[in-house]
């Protein structure tokens, strides 16, 4: 994911994520500012905070009426129904999928 970030988004400066526990592992491997929606924080080291899963899906869900996130890159493990994936990938070591989606204005 942070190699697809790296080559295809360089304009962007900050990306949206749904879990710092899950994105923390991409720090070290972009330049970019990965922003936190659950804590509400940026996230700029590979040591982050457990959370609460169903809260998490909840803002998720809530993303679309937050002016902020409008216009930004979203970083996810959950499949959001209804919405574009934009690029996805695969942790073969952990299992888990992370997902790019682009939140419309």
């Amino acid at each position: 994911m942070a190699d697809y970030i790296n080559e295809n988004l360089p304009d962007e400066d900050v990306f949206l994520v749904d879990s710092g526990i899950y994105a923390q592992t991409m720090v070290p491997f972009t330049g970019k500012t990965l922003y936190d929606i659950r804590y509400q924080a940026n996230i700029t080291d590979s040591l982050y905070h457990v959370h609460d899963e169903d809260e998490v899906i909840a803002s998720i869900i809530d993303i679309p009426n937050h002016e902020e996130y409008k216009g930004k890159y979203l970083i996810s493990i959950h499949k959001l129904k209804g919405d574009a994936v934009i690029y996805s990938t695969s942790d073969s070591i952990m299992g888990e999928t992370f997902y790019l989606y682009y939140i419309p204005e």
